[in-house]
């Protein structure tokens, strides 16, 4: 699969390359995003139902809604560095379970989740002051996790490292993640439209939360295959040198 990643940085290829990954493993990635995306699942079919949306006997709507982002970040991120080591070993035609994945996602778990508190912070500041250094910080550190789960270097090391590896393809990347979000939003219409065809609120809700299961996979993937072309244009990287680290 190397030879596919050897003709500069191509959105075409990364979101053909993404989707082809994750279409072949949707089994085994479809339901680990179903279930670590169950915190926003169950919002969304509490909320779209009419029911009161309360945790762990908790009703206070706030205190609901800031306990379902805690949990959906940690699992966000258990996600992310699951597919991200699935994707590498798919990429390379070896077989791996449920089993494995845990593993692997667990043993980076918390350098994962240090490392997303600390640029979703960097970033939502800079939105904040002028939404312009917000995306730029975005785009910089965007490959910070992949970096993480493969080179298995420090917090500050990976932000680094992303700031290098990103430096000459940010326009490119920005279209990508501008295709990526017309895309995402395409199928937030698409999921109302049908729901409203349905008629049934559950239904709706399920179908929802099944759309943003399979979007939170495909982001995950995405971040796996950024992070890989733009290793295999600037270092000359293949797929077999890039996962010797999972051997």
């Amino acid at each position: 699969m190397s030879d596919q990643f050897s003709s500069g940085f191509s959105i075409g290829r990364v979101l053909s390359s993404s989707f082809s990954i994750l279409n072949k493993n949707i089994v085994t990635f479809g339901i680990l995003a179903l279930i670590l995306t169950l915190p926003n699942g169950y919002f969304v079919i509490m909320s779209l139902t009419g029911d009161m949306v309360k945790i762990a006997g908790i009703e206070n709507n706030i205190a609901v809604f800031a306990l379902n982002i805690l949990v959906q970040f940690i699992f966000n991120s258990l996600l992310a560095a699951m597919l991200i080591f699935g994707t590498f070993s798919s990429m390379r035609g070896r077989t791996f379970g449920f089993a494995d994945l845990l593993s692997k996602g667990l043993s980076v778990l918390f350098p994962v989740l240090g490392l997303s508190i600390i640029v979703g912070g960097i970033v939502t500041i800079g939105i904040f002051l002028l939404i312009v250094p917000g995306i730029i910080l975005m785009i910089m550190f965007y490959v910070a996790i992949p970096v993480k789960v493969v080179e298995g270097v420090g917090v500050g090391d990976c932000m680094a490292r992303s700031e290098k590896l990103t430096k000459g393809y940010r326009g490119e990347i920005f279209g990508l993640l501008f295709i990526v979000g017309v895309f995402s939003m395409a199928v937030n219409l698409i999921a109302g439209f049908l729901a409203g065809m349905l008629g049934d609120a559950i239904i709706s809700s399920i179908l929802v939360y099944i759309f943003t299961a399979y979007l939170a996979a495909f982001g995950a993937v995405l971040s796996a295959m950024v992070y890989y072309e733009l290793r295999a244009e600037k270092e000359g990287v293949d797929i077999e040198t890039l996962s010797r680290v999972f051997a």
